[in-house]
């Protein structure tokens, strides 16, 4: 009797254990080394898409079963050297064609017929992979969006170490990913200096406790020393490998926009300056006309041997000089060029060397090289004082010798790196170079080398004015000009100057006409302008050259004596730039009333552009202010004889 109760308890439990194997959630399997399949649960079966195992029993294990035949050859092969394979990995079949990643755990024995017995549980890992590959697609699309990223992105833990470094703040401060990661001190690396270190890291941990954080700009120095500049903002959140929290940080490289700013910024305050310039020019001009002209006409009708003539001539000598500090004053303000002519540079550099060649100390050797033959419009006068300029400066930066050369290339605009940041109006230039081996200038001096009255020579020995006046020229032609210099090496000047295409032999020359002095009895000149000192002037002068002289205050004034005296009138002496009607509107109306009119327009202010037009339209000449009335005469005499 206990052995039939200990045999019911056997079956009883057999009955159990097979009732957990079919009901399993992982396919439980067994069959032959050749396929066929002994067993097979109903997990195993709904896998593989089988209603039952007879059915799955008429399909081939080996080649039906596997999308590789490959792997079960693999498999057999473990499991004959092994006896146990566990986790092996492999793709089978669906009826439905459907493919089946499965991990598999198997071991192997033999029957009573020492046939070989294979039996494993198998579990179908697919959406499992499926969720890996999710997974590994998603890091790798955030790898590529951080790499790919045009800011920089860099995560940074509690202990101020580098957890994240993207590929662009790789390219911004030259430090590789694994450079940043593993050194400890790279954040004193890219901030050297202790105390904007503090700062930095301070604005940094107010910035992300902010609720609305605003942008900071830091300047960081790059593994090759270049500083650059940088817009962080930033958020703080888990750190993915502990509990402790992270700064995630996002920075724009505003290194290029930082410099266009600071032109910008120069470039407002140099027009500033040129236009305070160019007032105080103005009113100078009128003050210097006056007493420049009265100390001529008085000298003219003073003995030559008397003292009074030798203070005379002391006094004019003064008033031209200052006549040539506002004449660089204009030159800083871009106003004048009044004759144009196209030339090829190298021939005014050809004419200057010349001069150099005669004056320099012989310790200074002058190399040139001319390889542009395109032509520019410039005022000769005007890119003489230019060139000297700068010649002089450099003369002054090699006290105990070196090199000055000159060089003339065409460019396009477009390959140049210095104009590339500009809105060029032009695509060809001449680029000029004129560079030295001289003390050369430190970063800050360079900084504010075409600045109106800055100078680094000794007091007496320099006004400041020499390469404002370079940079107004320059400007004023549409040109650009450059500064780069390095201290002990010297300095080279860049000037670019748009090409100017006209055709051969159409070039004309400036002539002189040479007519000795014929009064002119009671002919009859209109002075137009609003400085009482210059129509005083003019009034005398003119007088005691036998003219009869008519003087308005102003273009309305002017334009009701033109009315009165039509036909009387000889000469009118007109300024371009008066208050109420200009000498601009005076000229139009008088011109249009009367094309043959002799008009010789005047200024100490005048807009480049108005002046020539005003000349292209026929005006009989231009007298600048301050003037010699010597040169008035010529140019009266010229008008009315023409």
């Amino acid at each position: 009797s206990e052995n039939k109760q200990s045999g019911a308890e056997t079956t009883g439990s057999d009955s159990q254990m097979q009732q957990l194997i079919d009901e399993a959630l992982n396919g439980i399997y067994r069959t032959t080394e050749d396929g066929k399949v002994l067993y097979a649960n109903r997990a195993f079966l709904e896998m593989l898409g089988f209603d039952s195992i007879d059915e799955l029993q008429k399909t081939d294990l080996i080649n039906d079963l596997y999308s590789n035949p490959e792997d079960r050859k693999k498999f057999l092969a473990l499991l004959k050297e092994t006896g146990i394979v566990r986790n092996y990995r492999s793709v089978l079949v669906r009826k439905d064609g459907e493919l089946v990643h499965t991990n598999e755990n198997s071991r192997c024995y033999e029957d009573q017929e020492g046939c070989m017995i294979i039996e494993g549980i198998i579990e179908d890992v697919s959406n499992t992979r499926r969720l890996q590959q999710e997974l590994e697609y998603q890091k790798s699309l955030s790898e590529y969006v951080l790499d790919e990223a045009s800011i920089l992105i860099n995560g940074i833990d509690e202990n101020d170490r580098i957890v994240l470094w993207n590929r662009k703040s790789v390219e911004v401060t030259g430090y590789s990913k694994e450079e940043a990661m593993s050194d400890p001190d790279i954040l004193r690396k890219l901030y050297p200096d202790e105390a904007y270190y503090n700062m930095v890291m301070e604005k940094s941990r107010r910035q992300l406790q902010s609720k609305s954080p605003i942008p900071t700009d830091f300047e960081l120095i790059s593994k090759t020393g270049e500083k650059r500049v940088i817009r962080w903002s930033g958020m703080e959140i888990p750190n993915p490998k502990n509990n402790s929290k992270m700064s995630l940080n996002f920075g724009i490289d505003i290194t290029k926009t930082r410099k266009l700013e600071e032109q910008l910024l120069q470039a407002q305050k140099m027009e500033s300056l040129g236009t305070l310039a160019g007032g105080i020019a103005h009113d100078f001009n009128n003050i210097l006309s006056g007493l420049l002209g009265y100390a001529s006409f008085l000298k003219v009708q003073s003995d030559k041997n008397t003292k009074a003539y030798e203070i005379l001539q002391k006094m004019e000598y003064a008033i031209e000089e200052g006549a040539n500090l506002t004449s660089k004053l204009l030159g800083f303000a871009r106003k004048g060029k009044f004759q144009l002519k196209v030339i090829n540079p190298a021939e005014v550099i050809e004419s200057l060397i010349g001069v150099l060649t005669r004056t320099l100390d012989k310790s200074i050797i002058i190399e040139k090289k001319y390889i542009s033959r395109d032509r520019v419009e410039v005022d000769v006068t005007q890119f003489q004082q230019v060139l000297m300029n700068i010649a002089i400066n450099a003369r002054d930066a090699m006290p105990d010798g070196g090199k000055l050369r000159f060089e003339t290339v065409s460019v396009f605009a477009a390959n140049e790196p210095q104009l590339q940041q500009y809105n060029t109006n032009h695509e060809r230039y001449v680029r000029i170079s004129i560079e030295d081996t001289g003390i050369g200038m430190n970063a800050e001096v360079a900084k504010r080398i075409f600045d109106p009255f800055f100078t680094t020579k000794q007091q007496n020995k320099g006004t400041g004015l020499g390469l404002a006046m370079v940079y107004g020229i320059v400007k004023n032609h549409n040109g650009f000009v450059f500064v780069e210099s390095q201290e002990t090496v010297g300095s080279k000047f860049l000037i670019y100057l748009p090409v100017c295409e006209v055709e051969e032999g159409h070039e004309g020359e400036q002539m002189e006409l040479l007519l000795q002095e014929k009064h002119s009895g009671k002919t009859k000149i209109l002075v137009v302008d609003d400085e009482a000192i210059i129509r005083d002037l003019l009034n005398d002068v003119l007088t005691d050259k036998q003219y009869e002289v008519l003087l308005a205050a102003n273009g309305e004034e002017g334009l009701k004596i033109y009315e009165e005296h039509r036909s009387d009138i000889d000469l009118i002496i007109l300024d371009i730039i008066m208050p109420g009607i200009s000498g601009k509107e005076v000229f139009e109306q008088i011109r249009a009333d009367n094309s043959e009119a002799k008009i010789l327009i005047t200024s100490g202010f005048s807009k480049q552009k108005v002046t020539q037009e005003l000349m292209a339209r026929g005006a009989n000449g231009f007298l600048p202010k301050p003037f010699n009335i010597h040169k008035l005469f010529d140019l009266v005499r010229e008008i009315l004889q023409s």
